[in-house]
């Protein structure tokens, strides 16, 4: 975090990747006798798992100190990891890719995305709430958390 503050002094601010990378740092050797710790190590914070890592960088988008990352680049993220964003989307899209990140599968989440944003706009929600790809994001993961609920 105080690495994090001093780009932003220095008028650079930290990007979202980058962010999650401080969160996690190096996760390839860290318990061997012959790991030389790097700055990442230093920098990470044990127990941070890549979807905790997201969330956190998420927060400090909203509190201004790191650049949110271009749409495509979350959706990519975010897929690659496997979650319940991941899984709803396969309930909700017939065609996908078996390679979640593939192109294609970033398309049909950012097509969902925009389009629920779109109903919400219609609807006259937007004026109450935040709904940005950080709340869509969490939205699906909710949805597959309780979709078995909605089947009955």
């Amino acid at each position: 975090i105080k690495e994090m503050e001093s780009q932003k002094r220095v008028g650079r601010r930290i990007g979202f990747l980058e962010a999650i990378k401080y969160f996690v740092g190096s996760k390839h050797g860290r318990n061997s006798n012959t790991h030389k710790p790097n700055k990442a190590d230093l920098l990470s914070c044990p127990g941070f798992g890549d979807l905790v890592a997201m969330i956190s960088a998420e927060d400090l988008v909203y509190a201004g100190a790191v650049d949110p990352p271009p749409d495509e680049d979350f959706a990519k993220y975010v897929l690659k990891l496997k979650s319940g964003a991941w899984k709803c989307l396969k309930l909700l899209v017939s065609d996908l890719r078996e390679v979640p990140a593939h192109p294609e599968n970033i398309k049909a989440f950012l097509e969902l995305y925009s389009q629920t944003k779109i109903c919400l706009e219609g609807q006259g929600l937007l004026n109450d709430f935040t709904f940005d790809i950080f709340v869509f994001e969490h939205l699906l993961c909710k949805y597959f958390r309780y979709s078995s609920t909605f089947k009955q």
